[in-house]
């Protein structure tokens, strides 16, 4: 039982698979439980688990106030305002390629979901010019952001270059959470340390 609290649900659903038959044994004021699973039953949590995997790594946690997807559609919006977010905040050009959709039809989704949508949107490494525009859509954006691009990336890097200007997190924390949500900005290291106001 331990091992599962441990694993991920994906993992978890994997040993599941593998061992065919699972019997958790609980003993409580001298009872013992034990539950015992078929191979339909198996598929179902294994199933189950691969869903709840897939929901919650769409949306990776920056910080409590910020978090960051790949692509998002307008089926997205309603989860995002369910999970509790206020704002969204778009990263990739409009029409970046055929396959994404508009720009105008995320805004309008977003405005009848009761979100507000900012963009500030790169094609490539962020310009000064871009982290102003980023570090002003932030100011505007109140509560819990989404912000996203084509994979994640381009709205972690803008979003530590404003956390790096600000200089409430050390660039070292900064870079840890970025590596937590999946993005590892390594590389980007001494641009931040440049923008810090304590060089550190």
């Amino acid at each position: 039982m331990s091992l599962l609290l441990r694993a991920s649900f994906y993992a978890a659903a994997r040993l599941v698979m593998r061992l065919l038959s699972l019997h958790l044994c609980e003993a409580s004021c001298n009872t013992v439980l034990l539950f015992n699973f078929t191979g339909a039953d198996l598929s179902t949590i294994a199933l189950r688990f691969g869903e709840e995997e897939n929901k919650m790594s769409r949306f990776k946690r920056v910080t409590d106030d910020f978090y960051v997807s790949p692509q998002i559609s307008e089926s997205d919006l309603s989860d995002a305002k369910g999970e509790g977010f206020v704002s969204i905040i778009a990263n990739r050009p409009d029409r970046e390629t055929p396959d994404q959709p508009a720009m105008d039809a995320l805004s309008a989704a977003a405005g009848a979901a009761g979100l507000q949508f900012g963009m500030a949107a790169i094609s490539g490494p962020p310009s000064e010019a871009d982290v102003d525009a980023m570090a002003r859509v932030m100011a505007d954006a109140p509560g819990k952001t989404l912000a996203f691009c084509r994979s994640g990336t381009r709205s972690t890097m803008l979003w530590a270059l404003v956390e790096a200007r600000k200089g409430e997190m050390s660039v070292d924390d900064i870079l840890s959470a970025a590596k937590d949500a999946g993005y590892d900005l390594g590389g980007m290291r001494a641009r931040l340390e440049a923008a810090h106001p304590g060089k550190a």
